[in-house]
């Protein structure tokens, strides 16, 4: 009795130790799980961006919680859920991008425990093949054993979930109270996230266009007339903040009336216009227009407006337009065309190949235009005129061969294109043999018809042919 007695005593001495021990424990773990968290949230705020941070975060907790993988869902504009970030310890595959798009029905439950303040803890996967049929099948491909699951909530909206799989049993407790006070912070930075991306997607235009060597930005909203300026030179010579004042399209005029070219105004006028600028955005994200200014003491000549959409373009009528220095562009490409004009009549004198245009306007005499390979394949000077030139080329041809010529011409003007050889008689080298082939100039603006063509002297290849013929005849 007395031993009996004595183990009573020592009990209920005793419970007050048990209880200031179990409280010393949950103390440790609390503190235990606060180092953690704090630790994963320092080293993931030392990333300058939000995804990075994200991503960081998830491996903390992972490794914390000796899961083999961590992950975040986010909700979709049309209702499914998008596995947007993900961790996976290491020999364990990566899921993500077969987790895109799930439809709503897969995690209908979940969202059903969410939306009452409940989280999702799966000790046993087996535990839901016959509940949650689709959903086990998903999860069975992943070989996930276990998980822990938490809502996501900005503000009083769920926009997704975060959790761990196969975490050990014994940290499952550990698990659901660190994901649930990290849950905070994974809305922080996706919100921040968000941001980036709309900041972004606001100055894109922008950012892009300040890589180039642009004089002047600007953003204009349409509706308003309101103007903001990025970048403005004085080598522009107008101050667009000044006019401006007095809204977009007035500002527009101005310039275009004092810098531009005359015969630029016009068309300069037409594309800068409210209307034709937001239709041409509707159908591509730019567009631009070339155009010339007057002389200037900054040496500038040729011009390119440029105008973007934003994200604005379709709400409120905003655009960006900016003006480009390109003097040394047109440059190029005029060096450029030369170059290629000058190896292409090199390659065309070695094939002994001319180009002609023949322009049979009503009521008027045929002219035919030829590059300089043509005139000496014509035999006559530079200083041809196009009406006498055609007259020397239609006079020497065989007379034989005069109703072909014309045919081909007349296949030509009724199918857009023939080709036929004929003799001709070359001023100074007697007869030769041409190969002329045409197509109809559909662009042709006046009365009557225009056709482009070659003229190539084959007199080497048939002359070797006629030879080849002889001697087969001889043998």
């Amino acid at each position: 009795m007395n031993d009996s007695k004595d183990l009573l005593q020592w009990a209920d001495e005793d419970e007050p130790n048990m209880r200031s021990r179990e409280q010393n424990s949950g103390m440790k773990n609390i503190q235990n799980l606060e180092t953690v968290i704090n630790e994963g949230i320092r080293v993931a705020l030392m990333e300058e961006m939000p995804n990075p941070s994200l991503e960081v975060l998830l491996n903390h907790l992972g490794k914390a919680l000796h899961a083999e993988r961590t992950y975040i869902f986010e909700q979709n504009e049309s209702g499914g859920d998008d596995n947007t970030y993900e961790w996976v310890a290491d020999g364990v595959e990566p899921e993500k991008e077969n987790l895109q798009n799930l439809p709503p029905e897969v995690c209908a439950g979940w969202y059903q425990n969410f939306n009452i303040g409940r989280h999702i803890v799966i000790e046993e996967l087996e535990e839901i093949r016959e509940t949650s049929p689709l959903q086990y099948e998903i999860l069975k491909r992943q070989n996930i054993r276990s998980l822990v699951v938490v809502p996501l909530y900005d503000g009083k909206k769920l926009i997704g979930f975060y959790g761990v799989d196969n975490p050990p049993v014994k940290l499952f407790e550990y698990a659901t109270n660190m994901l649930q006070t990290a849950a905070y912070f994974i809305v922080s930075l996706l919100k921040r996230r968000n941001l980036v991306r709309e900041l972004q997607k606001r100055s894109y235009n922008v950012l892009q266009a300040l890589s180039v060597d642009y004089l002047g930005i600007y953003q204009v909203n349409f509706d308003t007339g309101e103007c903001e300026i990025y970048r403005d030179s004085e080598r522009i010579e107008m101050d667009w903040d000044v006019h401006f004042a007095d809204g977009y399209q007035p500002a527009m005029e101005w310039y275009i009336s004092r810098y531009v070219v005359p015969h630029d105004q016009d068309r300069l006028r037409t594309v800068t216009q409210k209307d034709y600028v937001l239709s041409q955005l509707k159908t591509k994200k730019k567009f631009y227009v070339r155009y010339q200014v007057q002389d200037n003491p900054y040496g500038l000549k040729h011009m390119e407006m440029h105008f973007s959409a934003t994200e604005k373009t379709e709400e409120e009528n905003c655009a960006i337009f900016a003006q480009r220095d390109i003097n040394a562009v047109v440059e190029q490409e005029e060096k450029n065309k030369s170059e290629a004009r000058k190896s292409l009549e090199d390659i065309l004198e070695g094939a002994r190949t001319g180009i002609w245009t023949i322009e049979l306007e009503d009521g008027c005499p045929p002219r035919m235009y030829t590059n300089r390979i043509m005139r000496i394949l014509l035999g006559v000077s530079n200083e041809i005129e196009p009406e006498e030139c055609y007259q020397h080329w239609f006079k020497n041809i065989e007379p034989d061969y005069v109703e072909m010529v014309q045919e081909a011409v007349q296949e030509i003007l009724e199918n857009g294109r023939s080709e036929v050889t004929y003799p001709w008689n070359h001023p100074e080298l007697g007869k030769i043999y041409i190969r002329c082939g045409g197509v109809l100039d559909q662009t042709f603006k006046k009365s009557g018809a225009c056709m482009n063509g070659y003229h190539q002297d084959i007199t080497e290849i048939i002359v070797t042919k006629k030879k080849q013929e002889q001697a087969i005849m001889e043998l």
